[in-house]
């Protein structure tokens, strides 16, 4: 079975390997519908600079047909944390 999205993407804000554009670029030619940038302890990218100027990451991302979530990872050593998330405004207690 084959899901057309990714929910766990670094960029090279973190480990990965794409900045934020070329990560949506890539999904877009990988012909994926959803991904989540889920960086290292740093607050996801809100905005994209272009030559047109500064647009809204999730604009950018929808005019490439992508439907983004943005989250981030964080590295802690307790065993409970709070948790929220960026995009919904959920909050509650995750187990680590």
């Amino acid at each position: 079975m084959r899901y057309d999205c990714d929910l766990h993407c670094h960029t090279i804000r973190s480990d990965g390997n794409d900045s934020p554009e070329e990560l949506i670029e890539n999904a877009t030619k990988a012909g994926l519908k959803v991904i989540a940038i889920t960086d290292h302890d740093i607050q996801p990218p809100l905005y994209i600079d272009t030559c047109d100027g500064r647009i809204d990451i999730k604009v950018f991302a929808a005019k490439k047909s992508i439907d983004l979530v943005l989250d981030m990872n964080f590295r802690v050593t307790l065993t409970w944390m709070m948790y929220t998330s960026w995009d919904t405004g959920w909050t509650g207690k995750a187990r680590c």
